[in-house]
């Protein structure tokens, strides 16, 4: 599905519903606006029931998307991918921290079909998912609204086992230190962390994404805050992508119009 995320290429959503309960959460409104359209593509996918309870299934469906339960759908899943390499997010709609073992399993299956490809994750539960070798194709990213977050997630998260690993500072509520990172890595005594196939001892990040907050009821972002983490990413040569600023209480996403020192869209290699 084609997408409008700029720091990927495509997302596919095989799971569509979240237990994170996260306030500012964009996912559930269109999951309850998409629910019925939803639920249709998966009876087209799976096929009649031909014993006259395909309403009430496709009624049930609607009601198990709408209300935002972790539901899995097999219509949009990694299906039809093209050969040309891509970036794939797959799971804009959910948290894989609350997937069922069965449907990570499928699903890393199927990422692992795919090499040409790089897959996006992201979380906000990484204790949750530990147990989980990524394929080296899989970029493993957490989301943190503030420095209390990115702390209390950072260490199970670099823990696991990923090609890649990533932050998504969006939406940033607050002011982040970039330093403390590096500091947690030897309170911590992480000396190492897993980057696919390599043990990493440098910074135990591949890239950063920083973004404001939008929608109805968004927590302003300051500009300096974005500027002081854009400036820690490039003195250590640590990639860095800035999706969105705010400048005069507006979001602004055209890369065009951001200060040119913040003109940053980079990608790990």
């Amino acid at each position: 599905m084609a997408t409008k995320i700029e720091w990927t290429d495509l997302t596919r959503n095989p799971v569509w519903g979240c237990n994170g309960g996260c306030d500012y959460c964009y996912a559930r409104g269109i999951a309850k606006r998409f629910a019925k359209p939803m639920a249709k593509k998966e009876m087209n996918y799976i096929g009649s029931f031909g014993d006259g309870h395909d309403e009430y299934w496709l009624e049930e469906k609607r009601k198990e998307i709408a209300s935002f339960k972790p539901t899995y759908l097999s219509s949009q899943g990694l299906l039809n991918l093209p050969e040309i390499k891509k970036r794939i997010f797959i799971n804009s709609m959910s948290d894989i921290a609350f997937w069922l073992p069965n449907w990570i399993d499928h699903i890393l299956n199927q990422i692992r079909t795919y090499p040409q490809h790089t897959f996006q994750i992201l979380t906000k539960f990484p204790e949750k998912i530990k147990h989980i070798e990524f394929p080296d194709n899989v970029w493993l990213g957490i989301t943190a609204e503030n420095q209390k977050k990115l702390v209390n997630r950072f260490a199970d998260f670099t823990q696991i086992k990923a090609g890649k690993h990533f932050i998504s500072l969006e939406p940033l509520h607050d002011e982040i230190d970039m330093e403390m990172l590096a500091f947690l890595k030897a309170k911590l005594g992480i000396s190492t962390y897993l980057s696919g196939s390599k043990i990493n001892t440098t910074y135990p990040l591949d890239w950063v994404i920083i973004g404001a907050q939008t929608g109805h009821n968004r927590k302003p972002t300051e500009l300096s805050w974005i500027e002081n983490i854009a400036k820690f990413c490039t003195d250590i040569n640590l990639p860095v992508f800035i999706k969105s600023i705010e400048q005069n209480g507006k979001v602004i996403k055209d890369i065009k119009q951001f200060p040119e020192h913040l003109q940053l869209r980079q990608f790990p290699k």
